[in-house]
């Protein structure tokens, strides 16, 4: 496996969801198991002199010679810029790139993308910072194939009733996640290859005086796809001291800036866009700006920008008013419906399972 499971009653399970039901039914409880044949016994406190940048280096070399076809997708964002960079400052061939347009309010994929789109919270980063990115690269990979995928309306209209979607804790299915798991699947037709996301940041916890790094399953495991050849670029059991790094230099940044903080969540409490920019930066590679894309690597969109909004609206009219998510839902529900804490909610809630190590003082 190249993505956490979860297990209960001896029983695999590649979807949470299922987890639950089988654990409801037999009352046996649900263990997460985040590479723990790797993990459990690791030493996560050992700091060792190897660089970010060496590892980073190391990591696309193994990734090259486990798989015959890598798929990279790229966003833009802090992460999988870092990841793009590695293999190219790496000279690791990379066989494609990857990225995501999302438009499914059109019926059908169009030439020519509009404004609308462009500007959509979802493709601020692909737009203004990706797509120009790619552009500027591509000579100097030629044998790199571009893929611009245009996630339309047209997507939707499949058999595949996307009920292993619910894996967030906040069991809300939005059609960008359909699309997107829609979009790993189409994806992984030749053989040998890994559909490979920029996961994930470290997430700190500085608790009376002691560093620890935690990661929940809703966070994880939603990044990436089971059963669609995906593989996470940081957090990964082939190369521990990848993850272990990056959360060491999380934490001299964190005793850097706040010697005397404790008992906070780095990362997830952060709420000021200054800071979280300066987290980013030292912990990822500076991105690429134009004069359009500069800022986006703090929150991709203010309060303030006129079109926040969209967002909102359209995620009550993706759940409300598409018929194929509304049955996702109302299926969903009569499977758990004891845990929904709202009868009338488009939301469920399900339980976090959780684990944290020690990385130092």
């Amino acid at each position: 496996m190249t993505l956490p499971t979860w297990q209960v009653n001896e029983k695999t399970f590649t979807n949470k969801l299922g987890a639950i039901v089988e654990s409801s039914n037999g009352k046996n409880p649900i263990h997460f198991d985040f590479y723990d044949r790797t993990f459990l016994d690791y030493n996560w406190a050992h700091d060792d002199l190897e660089t970010f940048d060496s590892i980073l280096t190391r990591r696309c070399k193994q990734l090259r010679e486990k798989y015959n076809y890598i798929r990279l997708f790229y966003s833009g964002g802090h992460d999988s810029h870092t990841m793009l960079l590695s293999f190219l400052k790496s000279n690791t061939h990379i066989d494609e790139i990857v990225i995501n347009i999302y438009s499914y309010w059109q019926k059908k994929q169009s030439d020519v993308t509009d404004e609308y789109t462009k500007n959509h919270p979802l493709n601020r980063e692909q737009f203004r910072a990706a797509i120009p990115f790619v552009k500027k690269i591509t000579g100097n990979i030629p044998r790199t194939k571009i893929t611009i995928e245009q996630m339309s309306g047209h997507y939707l209209n499949s058999d595949d009733n996307f009920m292993s979607s619910i894996q967030q804790n906040c069991m809300d299915i939005t059609v960008d996640k359909m699309l997107h798991r829609k979009m790993l699947f189409n994806h992984s037709n030749i053989p040998n290859s890994v559909n490979l996301l920029g996961a994930e940041k470290p997430h700190l916890k500085k608790i009376d005086g002691r560093y620890f790094w935690h990661i929940v399953d809703n966070d994880i495991v939603g990044q990436a796809t089971h059963d669609t050849s995906t593989e996470m670029f940081y957090i990964t059991p082939d190369m521990p001291e990848l993850h272990r790094k990056q959360c060491h230099i999380m934490m001299h940044w964190i005793k850097s800036n706040y010697p005397k903080a404790d008992n906070t969540d780095f990362l997830n409490g952060i709420q000021d866009d200054q800071i979280r920019q300066s987290l980013n930066d030292y912990i990822r590679w500076p991105l690429w700006h134009n004069e359009s894309n500069i800022g986006l690597g703090k929150k991709v969109i203010s309060k303030q920008d006129p079109i926040a909004g969209i967002a909102a609206d359209e995620k009550t009219l993706q759940t409300l008013k598409i018929t194929k998510i509304k049955n996702l839902m109302e299926d969903a529900r009569n499977k758990i419906g004891h845990l929904s804490t709202d009868p009338k909610s488009n939301y469920f809630f399900t339980p976090c399972f959780s684990y944290k190590y020690y990385i130092g003082r």
